[in-house]
């Protein structure tokens, strides 16, 4: 396996997210999120401690498969989710389709 770097916490990882995440996804660092409990969003059960792995803009693996294609990496950035809900794949899709454009503050503040 390749080199690996630790982000044991929230501030570190935030911290480094900008290097991590930046550029074309083809050449961004694969993260490994190990260690957290995983809901998926299909309705099914919580799973504890799974990896998930996600390259660019994508999410590659997910369970036994994630650590094992993570070890085969020459570079991965570990985040240890331990004690913590791992949701990946949420998008915010808030928006207001049916709202035109407010034609004074008092709509403005009404239309939140």
């Amino acid at each position: 396996a390749g080199s690996t770097r630790v982000v044991p916490t929230n501030k570190e990882l935030l911290r480094n997210a900008a290097s991590t995440l930046s550029g074309p996804p083809g050449n961004r660092v694969p993260i490994l999120i190990h260690g957290g409990t995983l809901i998926d969003g299909t309705g099914a059960d919580a799973i504890a401690n799974p990896g998930v792995l996600i390259h660019g803009d994508q999410i590659k693996a997910v369970g036994p498969a994630a650590e094992q294609q993570a070890s085969q990496l020459t570079q991965v950035t570990r985040v240890d989710a331990t004690g913590k809900t791992v949701m990946p794949g949420l998008i915010d899709a808030h928006c207001h389709v049916t709202f035109a454009e407010p034609a004074s503050n008092d709509e403005l503040f009404f239309h939140r």
